[in-house]
C-alpha cells in the first residue's frame, strides 16, 4: 500500500481533493492535513491561523514561523514510519524541510501530486481566502493577516495590524516564493502527476480524475528502504 502526498502552495486546491477524494471513496484511506496535525493542540483547535495569532507579537512572526518549522519536521520523522496508506495533504513548506523531507522520500518512497498555480491565482486565492476569514470575523484579532506575511500583507507599526500590499509588490513577492518551493514540487512529482490548481478547485471532472488517480495509487504496493533493508537480511 502507498502513501501519496498531495503538494502545493496555500490555496492550491490540496483541501478541496481530499474532500472530494472523500465524497468518492469514504474513509477507507487514513487522510492527514500536515497543518492541521502541527496546530492539533486543543488551544489551536486543527486551525494554524490559530497558532500565528498566538505566536505572533508586535509583527514579529517568527515564534510562529519556528513552532511550524519544528512540528513539520517531527511530523514528517511521525510519517515515515507509517505502515499503513495515507493521503497526505502537505503544508506549502513542509518539503522544504531537510534534512526530513529527503529522508521522509527515502523511506516512505511516495508518489507525489502537485497542485500547481501561477503567481496571480496564488495571490487571488489568498485574497480570497482572507476575505472569508473576515465573512467570520477573524479580521478583528490584532494578528489578523499575519500569516501571509512576506506574501501579501506587511505590519503596520502605526495601527499595530498587518495591511494588506497592493498588487504591484505582492505579486514579485509571491513569484519569488513559487520560484523557491516549486523545483522542490515538481523535483518530488512526476509529470502525469502535475495538476492546475485552480481546476482542482473548480471542476469537478478534474477532481473525480484525480481522486481515481489517487485511489488507484493507494492501492499499489512500493518498494520502500524498509522492505529493501528486511529482504537483505
Amino acid at each position: 500500500m502507498a502513501t501519496v502526498v498531495l503538494l502545493g502552495c496555500s490555496t492550491s486546491g490540496k483541501s478541496s481533493a481530499v474532500r472530494r477524494f472523500r465524497e468518492i471513496y469514504g474513509n477507507e484511506t487514513e487522510v492527514i492535513d500536515t497543518d492541521a496535525m502541527v496546530a492539533a493542540d486543543s488551544e489551536f483547535d486543527g486551525h494554524l491561523y490559530a497558532m500565528y495569532l498566538k505566536f505572533t507579537k508586535n509583527g514579529d512572526n517568527t515564534a510562529a514561523q519556528l513552532f511550524l518549522e519544528l512540528g513539520e519536521r517531527h511530523l514528517l520523522k511521525q510519517l515515515a514510519q507509517k505502515t499503513q496508506p495515507v493521503l497526505i495533504a502537505a503544508g506549502p513548506n513542509i518539503a522544504l524541510r531537510e534534512p526530513e523531507w529527503s529522508n521522509f522520500l527515502a523511506e516512505v518512497n511516495p508518489i507525489c501530486f502537485y497542485m500547481k498555480l501561477s503567481s496571480l491565482q496564488l495571490y487571488e486565492g489568498l485574497k480570497q481566502r482572507r476575505n472569508r476569514q473576515k465573512r467570520r470575523g477573524l479580521d478583528l484579532c490584532p494578528g489578523f493577516g499575519c500569516w501571509d506575511a512576506d506574501l501579501a500583507t506587511v505590519y503596520n507599526v502605526q495601527t499595530e495590524n498587518w495591511d494588506e500590499l497592493p498588487f504591484e509588490i505582492a505579486l514579485p513577492l509571491i513569484e519569488k516564493h513559487i520560484d523557491r518551493v516549486e523545483p522542490v514540487y515538481l523535483s518530488a512529482s512526476h509529470a502525469e502527476s502535475i495538476y492546475d490548481g485552480q481546476a482542482v478547485k473548480i471542476d469537478k471532472t478534474v477532481q473525480e480524475r484525480l481522486s481515481r488517480k489517487i485511489a488507484s495509487c493507494l492501492r499499489w504496493a512500493p518498494i520502500n528502504k524498509r522492505q529493501l533493508e528486511s529482504a537483505a537480511v
